[in-house]
């Protein structure tokens, strides 16, 4: 077979040679019959190298969307190696390797293309060459660029105190995160694929730190996503923008949308020129992310033309499901991933989407002004050719605050669909780590139902601007990540809980070193809003971290943090781990040392009326009592004045109180300090 096709091709050369003119280098896409002669079924040679493929992050999100028994398939099959080596031993270079369609990209001269037509194994060869109208962004500013230092960069995890969001305040608030961020909730856990025309994460002072998982370029073939020799001095200054938007942090100038998620880097364009190769780069990078675990792709990049009149494409094939990157788009939602792509900057026109804002499964984000409510002028609109609403949703895509790639201490503003789309996309992320076993068209219709055109949504802004706290509301119980630090010879946890019904039950499970079961501690609420905790004594950990979660329960369902029941998250004594964004004053001032009062008895298991609470006091203070049932819900309050120094003495009144557990809060205005002490009654 390969004799056969390799005297054919002898005979082209020869031809050839007496016309040398008719060989050109370009690119190639070959697509192959089959994937070889070994069937595809669990046991087989091909199918455990197809599982490979996968690490364990993709499996799982894969488990949300397909059977135990289907998780992967014949199209997620490795491509046939003798096959690929055959095609380069005819001379031709491998660039790419696109698994879901079974090609393979290859550079190599039309001589050699022809060559490749006459093997048996070889389904098709054609052609690459083409043109693609770049999706432009408005330039960042340089007068408003703002220079700071580096020396925050420290605090990026936690115990960094609530976020100083700076310029970016607004495009943060307008799809209600600041809320979320305030309890902890900014990403943590989430993979986010960015697939742009670079990175130079490593250099800006609002990136260093950010948590980059891997990084590739496709259209070098190499792992660096920043600027090389070969690239103009601006590659990278569009993709380190995007990606500033979700993974920035530089207080007091940008707090991106999703700043502690973990990201994965894609470079798939290519300034140099206008190829229809970068839609095989971006097919390419999708199959890479998803085997990479991916939960949500971000693309800023859009196609349209191409270089052929018989392969540009018209509206009427911006369908969702004819380009290379829109069937790209629609194979990785089938396998999980919430993919959110940009509209295009293309309008006012109708019917200006440009791909793969067309395909079925994607998100595509439309830019809206300021004000939430008007849309960008340049904004890209919809319908599709088939009528569907297009784009589905709409971010802040004008006066947007972003890091600036030409200085490590730069920023400025700037705006187009390609800052609006990352914006939404760190949204998503926000949603998804408190809902990770959400589908994709799950995420897509609980956002949707939820943002500021639910009613009205129309083919200029979609459904418009999310609001991820009421999505996260409607979804379920909201339960923030664990907060945790020393306090006296107790380890206090903090956690968030909101639930648009009634809270009925509130619990902290831990297992210690020691010990082969979860003990239960009550979560009791606190004077801030959405905060319960517990405190755990030090005694108990035997120096050695242990396991825990959290339950909540409302009127109508319940919910574990985490949500999956293997999962856990680990608490070390004595240490102090606070989620950033959570204001300190909300923690700091649990954590006085020099404050400590007692209730007597704490435990009540007899007919008493009152029980009686003991404060020393170290200098003349106000004293503020207020007295919480479970739920939160003040039953008793009570002030005193001008105590002076010494062991104050209180009785509180338990008279009509019924069991349950209630808790204590006790304020020293003087000395801007209070401490909360829980008791039980158990008549």
């Amino acid at each position: 077979m390969i004799k056969s096709s390799l005297y054919k091709y002898l005979i082209i050369i020869f031809l050839c040679m007496v016309q040398p003119l008719c060989s050109q280098t370009g690119t190639y896409r070959v697509f192959f019959k089959d994937k070889g002669p070994v069937e595809f079924r669990q046991g087989t040679s091909l199918y455990n190298s197809t599982l490979k493929l996968l690490n364990d992050r993709a499996i799982k999100r894969r488990g949300k969307v397909l059977p135990a028994d289907s998780l992967i398939n014949y199209d997620d099959a490795t491509i046939y190696k003798p096959y690929i080596d055959s095609c380069i031993s005819l001379g031709s270079e491998l660039k790419l390797k696109l698994r879901w369609k079974n090609y393979i990209v290859v550079i190599c001269d039309s001589i050699i293309a022809e060559a490749l037509k006459q093997i048996s194994f070889i389904k098709e060869v054609q052609p690459t060459a083409s043109k693609l109208i770049k999706l432009e962004f408005q330039n960042l500013s340089s007068t408003n660029s703002i220079f700071v230092n580096d020396n925050n960069q420290a605090q990026y995890y936690e115990n960094c105190d609530n976020y100083d969001y700076g310029p970016s305040f607004r495009q943060a608030q307008i799809m209600n995160i600041p809320i979320l961020h305030s309890l902890g909730i900014n990403g943590k856990g989430v993979l986010i694929g960015f697939l742009d025309t670079g990175f130079r994460w490593k250099n800006h002072s609002s990136l260093i730190n950010a948590s980059v998982l891997a990084e590739y370029d496709f259209v070098n073939n190499d792992t660096i996503t920043g600027n090389e020799d070969s690239d103009p001095a601006d590659h990278d200054k569009h993709g380190t923008a995007v990606l500033s938007l979700a993974a920035g942090f530089s207080p007091g100038n940008l707090i991106g949308i999703a700043p502690n998620a973990d990201f994965i880097l894609s470079k798939t364009e290519n300034l140099l020129g206008e190829h229809h190769l970068e839609e095989d780069n971006y097919a390419a990078a999708i199959e890479w992310m998803e085997s990479q675990g991916v939960d949500i792709t971000s693309s800023s990049v859009g196609y349209m033309r191409f270089d052929s009149t018989d392969s540009n494409y018209t509206y009427n094939e911006l369908n969702g499901k004819t380009t290379i990157v829109a069937q790209a788009v629609n194979n990785a939602v089938k396998r999980g991933v919430v993919c959110i792509t940009a509209a295009g900057n293309s309008g006012p026109n109708p019917g200006t989407i440009v791909s793969p804002g067309d395909a079925d499964s994607a998100i595509t984000v439309g830019a809206v002004t300021p004000d939430g409510v008007t849309p960008a002028a340049f904004t890209s609109r919809g319908p599709r050719v088939d009528g569907r609403i297009k784009p589905d949703l709409s971010g802040m895509g004008t006066e947007v605050f972003a890091a600036n790639a030409s200085d490590p201490y730069t920023f400025g503003f700037g705006g187009g669909t390609s800052f609006a789309t990352p914006l939404v996309s760190g949204a998503v992320g926000l949603l998804m780590q408190e809902f990770p076993e959400l589908k994709p068209w799950e995420v897509r219709s609980v956002i949707e139902s939820t943002s500021s055109l639910n009613q009205s949504p129309d083919d200029t802004l979609g459904y418009g601007v999310p609001n991820i706290f009421d999505a996260m509301m409607k979804t379920g119980i909201i339960i923030s990540p664990i907060s945790t630090y020393k306090l006296n010879q107790y380890q206090r946890v903090i956690v968030y809980i909101a639930s648009s019904s009634k809270l009925i039950n509130t619990e902290f499970y831990i297992k210690f070193s020691d010990s082969q079961v979860f003990e239960k501690y009550l979560l009791y609420p606190t004077v801030f809003k959405y905060q319960y905790t517990s405190d755990i004594p030090l005694i108990n950990f035997n120096n050695d971290n242990a396991e825990c979660y959290v339950v909540a329960e409302d009127l109508d369902k319940k919910r574990r943090m985490p949500f999956y029941e293997n999962d856990f998250v680990t608490i070390e004594p004595h240490s102090s781990h606070i989620q950033c964004g959570i204001p300190a004053s909300q923690t700091e001032m649990f954590a006085k040392d020099n404050f400590n009062a007692y209730l007597y008895p704490s435990v009540v298991e007899d007919s008493r009326n009152e029980i009686e609470l003991i404060v020393p006091l170290t200098v003349k203070s106000d004293v503020k009592l207020d007295l919480y049932d479970l739920l939160g819900k003040r039953v008793h309050s009570k002030y005193f004045a001008e105590r002076e120094p010494g062991i104050a003495s209180y009785s509180v009144s338990i008279q009509n109180l019924s069991n349950g557990s209630y808790f204590l809060n006790v304020y020293l205005p003087t000395s801007d300090i209070m401490t909360t002490i829980p008791f039980i009654i158990l008549r």
